[in-house]
């Protein structure tokens, strides 16, 4: 979110080509929208545009979830998937209106992580898009249109910004550990593009570092209570190949085996451990725990884990490498050293 001009298309190209999002500009939507033939409701769209004001809400909520449907199975455009997508909604929800449209009817559809919300003063705002109407060609870049939409701007949107402020507070209160479901983050736009960008990329690497030390935490729990299944869902095949090992000719009993290999502490009769977590044979804790997003797909997650097992304990550090592929979140890669 941010006001006209903001920088919010410039940001929301350098996300996707870092993180692999789905970008979807609710405004580019409604041009579109605004400039066919077929779309009833392409004159109210153009006379909203140019005057200022915000579209009913069940026409962007339609052209919205249209392109999401369409989007979802599409490849990125280094021509890979990745699952469970990001959506990059840009500018929206712009009032109340859509916030309780996106409420009542996009939960089924897809959950909301958060907000970039772009500050940056009306002079600014006003410059840049005087700077862009030379070469743009839209109707809605000129001086009057743009402090319409930033007067729009200053008294909707940031209302619906304020709003989804004390939805994170109470979130955070409710909840122990102190992680809202929702996370707001205010970014200063007066900055150059790189400056702007490096306020992104931190804000969208903490996006992702809760996905990634989520699945960090689910690899875990399998390996603790035994369940191979789970753990393989979130490892990939060729994690455990040695070098000139073709992972592909692995079947799931030679997976499971090195499974058991890697993970499952030994007793004292040099026997793997059976995987049940409740028999008091050993037990792990895990502490010190770091996250360095690589790229928007890779990260590397570090921490202590102790291991307990027949009364004795050792502390290792251990480090997994994390990759966004076509299934979600995969460990391609494991290990640890001496504390």
């Amino acid at each position: 979110l941010g006001g006209p001009g903001a920088g919010k298309g410039t940001q929301s190209d350098l996300i996707v080509d870092n993180y692999k999002c789905v970008h979807l500009s609710v405004g580019e939507l409604l041009r579109e929208a605004r400039a066919s033939e077929s779309n009833p409701h392409a004159e109210l769209i153009e006379d909203c545009l140019v005057h200022g004001k915000i579209v009913p809400v069940e026409i962007s909520l339609e052209l919205l979830k249209n392109a999401m449907d369409e989007a979802y199975e599409r490849p990125a455009a280094d021509g890979n998937k990745y699952g469970t997508r990001i959506f990059l909604v840009d500018g929206f929800p712009r009032n109340f209106d859509n916030l309780s449209g996106w409420t009542d009817n996009m939960p089924q559809a897809a959950s909301c992580m958060g907000a970039l919300v772009y500050d940056c003063p009306q002079d600014v705002l006003e410059a840049r898009i005087m700077s862009r109407a030379e070469t743009s060609g839209r109707s809605d870049d000129n001086l009057t249109s743009a402090r319409k939409r930033f007067r729009t701007f200053q008294m909707q949107t940031m209302s619906v910004v304020r709003a989804l402020e004390e939805v994170e507070k109470a979130q955070d209160a409710e909840d122990p550990t102190g992680n809202s479901r929702i996370r707001m983050t205010h970014i200063e736009a007066t900055g150059t593009v790189e400056e702007v960008w490096d306020a992104t990329k931190a804000a969208m690497d903490a996006y992702a570092t809760n996905d990634v030390l989520s699945a960090n935490a689910r690899l875990i729990q399998a390996a603790v209570k035994g369940d191979a299944d789970t753990y393989m869902k979130l490892s990939a095949r060729g994690m455990f190949a040695k070098e000139g090992e073709d992972a592909s000719n692995f079947d799931d009993e030679k997976l499971k085996a090195l499974f058991v290999e890697h993970e499952m502490p030994a007793k004292e009769d040099g026997d793997a451990n059976n995987g049940d977590a409740d028999d008091g044979i050993w037990n792990t804790v895990i502490s010190n725990a770091s996250v360095e997003m690589q790229t928007g797909t890779k990260a590397v997650v570090s921490y202590d884990r102790t291991f307990a097992a027949d009364g004795k304990e050792e502390t290792l550090r251990e480090t997994r490498v994390w990759s966004h592929e076509e299934s979600g979140w995969k460990c391609i890669h494991f290990y640890r050293t001496p504390n």
